[in-house]
């Protein structure tokens, strides 16, 4: 780091060559993985009263102390030999990474805004090329879609974009134990009854009704199910009941069965819908969230879904 006139000096008079290009020391120059920064000492920082010589900041983090600000004085030179007092800005120069582990400790305050992650922008075509393929596979129906996506991460770990313990902390555990919840609940609620039992005691307790009314129940049910035994199994549960009762009250059963249909797919409340999970925990979503913008569009589908079945048949 210098001049280009002291440097080119500095290796004609020791008899070395200057390369064209950054090859050992790139990654230092690179502003997505390093740079330059400051931070404060706090009060209660135990860096008080020691010099940045003593720190050793090199040695045991990778950072290179530059200059140290205090009040209106900057120092430059010599700066090994500095006693630190609070309230002292260092500026380093250093990989994000490390600076990012040394500054856990909690003796400096980084007040440069800096990526927390470390970044990979030489992975960029890596990670396009396996995100194209797992989408393909997942497309080509060739190959389950779970399966397709899993693969789609082993890709990305193989090829250096992402690395295990980042995989682990991109995981939604709250997701996962809720799906793993889920289907002991649906499997209990079908296999004892439970649910073909409720179905039946809503449709019952209708009494006399119009067409479009015992429809909008079957869609409720329909709804109601698909968030606990999911849409395959509240398709299978409901479809059957939902014929006998259109021919019981002198409907379509197609339009019963396709309304039954359509709204087990209707999951904008729950994030055991996976689409909604992969949204929830980046964004932040509640239980509450979810519910306060689901439940209006859960309406307008059910909504939609009569008229548009009724206008077809």
């Amino acid at each position: 780091m210098g001049k280009r006139e002291d440097v080119s000096d500095y290796a004609q008079n020791n008899l070395m060559r200057m390369q064209s290009r950054l090859r050992n020391f790139g990654d230092l120059f690179n502003p997505s993985r390093a740079g330059i920064s400051e931070a404060v000492i706090p009060p209660n920082s135990r860096y008080i009263g020691q010099s940045v010589g003593e720190l050793q900041l090199r040695k045991k983090f990778g950072i290179s102390a530059v200059a140290v600000n205090r009040g209106d004085q900057v120092f430059r030179e010599d700066i090994r030999s500095i006693v630190l007092k609070a309230g002292d800005m260092l500026v380093f120069h250093s990989i994000w990474r490390d600076l990012r582990t040394a500054g856990e400790k909690r003796d400096f305050v980084v007040v440069t805004d800096y990526p927390k992650e470390e970044q990979r922008p030489h992975k960029l075509w890596h990670a396009l090329l396996v995100f194209g393929i797992a989408l393909g596979l997942a497309l080509s129906a060739e190959v389950a879609v779970p399966v397709a996506l899993m693969a789609g991460v082993v890709g990305m770990l193989l090829t250096g974009v992402l690395n295990m313990d980042e995989a682990y902390a991109a995981i939604n555990w709250k997701t996962v134990f809720i799906m793993a919840c889920l289907i002991p609940l649906g499997w209990a609620m079908d296999t004892t009854g439970a649910a073909a039992w409720v179905a039946q005691q809503v449709l019952e307790r209708l009494g006399d009704q119009p067409v479009w009314a015992w429809q909008a129940a079957l869609a409720l049910l329909a709804t109601g199910f698909a968030l606990v035994i999911t849409n395959v199994g509240a398709t299978v549960l409901m479809v059957p009941m939902a014929i006998n009762v259109a021919l019981a009250v002198g409907g379509n059963p197609t339009e019963f069965a396709l309304i039954v249909a359509l709204s087990a797919s209707n999951n904008f409340i729950s994030v055991s819908n996976p689409v909604l999970s992969m949204v929830s925990g980046p964004a932040g979503y509640r239980g509450v969230d979810l519910l306060k913008i689901g439940a209006p569009i859960t309406v307008l589908y059910i909504s939609v879904v009569l008229v548009v079945v009724n206008l077809m048949f």
